[in-house]
């Protein structure tokens, strides 16, 4: 076994683990100490994969492991599942017994197990491999997905109800008529002409003293002397 990285061909297996159809192998080089898996299976005959083109490959593992690793970018989606999606995938294929099948159904077997996962993958994966005509389809599933939300942020914003308190307007904003209580209401066969209403009383303004003449001292003014001039004539 070759080692991916640096070509070398001294590798060592340092974990096994069996499955139900394949042994999984951990793998290191001894060159550049590169850790890789492989895959041991019965040798099957898979199906012919038919592109949307109408071309022709062989089922490629890594062609569907490398799509889901694109759609599950900043995911909690474990290597482990990404391995055990891919395996179911090629299992079903060949368990079909067909000889050609449609890259679209593929397409479809991994949505439905990535939905089961993580829709936020699920609906990554769909945007990719889906065709302009099969988005109507998508937005349905996403509106589907919103409306729980929606429903339990509306009901988290709701105001609760305290036991014993109507849901009623304000006693500010109700008329007369509605502020009156049981004892107000008129018998029956009295005259329902309103009652004239007393008029309010106002409060007398007292009377404010007119201020006090204030005594303006005389200030003497001094007397200047005249002094009599003569003329010659």
């Amino acid at each position: 076994m070759e080692c991916p990285h640096c070509g070398s061909s001294e590798t060592n297996v340092i974990d096994s683990r069996p499955s139900k159809d394949a042994i999984r192998r951990r793998r290191t080089c001894s060159g550049c100490e590169h850790r890789f898996t492989t895959y041991e299976r019965i040798a099957e005959l898979e199906p012919v994969v038919v592109k949307h083109d109408e071309r022709r490959e062989s089922f490629q593992h890594d062609k569907v492991r490398h799509g889901i690793r694109l759609a599950a970018v900043k995911r909690p989606l474990p290597e482990a599942e990404v391995d055990r999606i891919v395996e179911s995938i090629r299992t079903r294929a060949v368990q079909t017994g067909r000889a050609e099948i449609a890259s679209a159904t593929i397409g479809e077997w991994v949505w439905a197990e990535l939905h089961a996962l993580d829709r936020v993958t699920a609906f990554r994966f769909g945007a990719v491999f889906r065709r302009p005509e099969d988005f109507a389809a998508l937005r349905r599933e996403l509106a589907a997905a919103e409306r729980p939300t929606a429903a339990a942020a509306a009901s988290a914003g709701a105001q609760p109800r305290l036991p014993g308190i109507a849901n009623s307007a304000p006693a500010s904003n109700a008329t007369p008529s509605t502020q009156a209580g049981p004892a107000d209401a008129a018998a029956p066969g009295a005259s329902t002409a309103p009652a004239a209403q007393a008029p309010a009383s106002v409060a007398p303004v007292p009377e404010v003293p007119a201020p006090e003449a204030v005594p303006v001292p005389a200030v003497p003014v001094p007397e200047t002397p005249i002094s009599e001039t003569s003329t010659v004539d």
